[in-house]
Formats: structure tokens, sequence, C-alpha cells
């Protein structure tokens, strides 16, 4: 059986910056630190040595480019086709990957956040011009427009992994389910698995779930 096609997501190119209390900062990962992180993580979690760059939130990791972190969406980038829908702006690393592809025809981002938007669109906008917007909205509370339709819908709206994060994953599912446009298309959330897990399996250790970020 033939291997699946790896994809490549790239290292972020979001520009350091402050707007209200979020922040795009870069970071080294040193090879002690590597070391140390490595021998308390699981190795899907594991860490290299190099220079990253995270969103914060306050003093909270909202999340980077890692490697782990890019693991966490690689599912979904090599899915992605035809027109595509992220919640979640983020660092923009989903929108990079994803616009790479020419399967991919558009993207259209809804991100509840003006400072993150402020931070990282328009760099992104000025890149991929009509094949990407980015829409001011509350994914949860957003209605689907009548006749939207997707080939792929991705959300990455949450700060951490918990059990809390399954019911609005279900929420989302009940809404945007419906709007694909086909059963080739593809639907998916940031580590609902491992959320779902937690709430089946409530003695799983929180050291075994992904890091969020350094």
């Amino acid at each position: 059986m033939a291997k699946s096609k790896k994809i490549l997501i790239p290292n972020v190119e979001a520009q350091p910056g402050v707007q209200g209390n979020w922040r795009v900062e870069r970071f080294t990962v040193t090879p002690d630190g590597a070391s140390l992180y490595n021998m308390r993580a699981r190795a899907s979690r594991h860490v290299v040595p190099g220079e990253y760059t995270r969103l914060t939130h306050y003093r909270d990791v909202i999340m980077s480019d890692t490697p782990a972190e890019k693991r966490d969406h690689s599912a979904f980038v090599r899915a992605a086709r035809g027109d595509v829908l992220i919640t979640g702006l983020g660092l923009g690393m989903c929108v990079t990957a994803v616009l790479a592809k020419r399967s991919v025809k558009r993207v259209h981002v809804v991100e509840l956040s003006e400072d993150v938007i402020a931070l990282t669109a328009q760099p992104l906008l000025d890149r991929y011009g009509d094949r990407l917007t980015i829409e001011h909205a509350d994914a949860m509370k957003r209605v689907p427009a009548d006749g939207e339709v997707w080939d792929a819908v991705w959300h990455d709206i949450w700060p951490t992994i918990a059990e809390s994060n399954v019911r609005d994953m279900k929420a989302l599912r009940a809404k945007y389910e419906r709007t694909l446009r086909d059963e080739k298309s593809f639907y998916g959330a940031w580590c609902e698995r491992t959320c779902v897990a937690l709430v089946n399996r409530p003695y799983v250790s929180m050291r075994s779930l992904p890091s969020f970020g350094w």
C-alpha cells in the first residue's frame, strides 16, 4: 500500500507585534530545553531545537508553529480542496499551508478577535488576494448563509484541550456539517478525538495531551 503523501506546513511568517492583549513573538528552543521537555512529553509531542513563533493572549500561549502543532493540522491540510472554511485565524499557519495547494480555490476565515486580525491578517490578504477572505465574527454564533457550501471545514478556536470543547464541537458540527458539498468533503476540529477521549475516559492523564506552544 502506498504511503500517504507528506504535507509540508511551513513555519509562519507573521511578524512580531502587539495588539491589545495579544502578542506575536519569536522564541528559541535550545537543545537543553528540548531535551528537558521531551523527557516528559510523549513522542508525538516532541520538539526539536530551533526558532519558532507563538501567539499569546495575556501570558497564555494560544498557538505556535512547533512540529507538534503542525501535526495537529496535517490531516486537514492534506484533505483541503476547492472552497475551504477555517474558523480561527491565529498565526495564519493553516491558511498559508492550504493556499499553497493548487487544488484549493479559496479560503474563508472566521475570526472572533479584531486584535488577532490586526496582527496577522493583512500580509496574508496582500499575498493571496481574492483567494482569501477574513470575516470578523464569532463562529459559535455565526449562522451559515443560504447557499453556503464548502469542500473542507476546519475549526481551531480553542486555546487548550478540554472536555468542555466537545460541547462546542457538537454545536459547530450541527451548523456546518450540513454545508459540506458532498460525501468527499472534509470536516474536522482541532484535537477533537482527544477531547472526546477526555469525556469518555476521564482518567486520561493530562500529561499525555498535546502541548499548547512552548
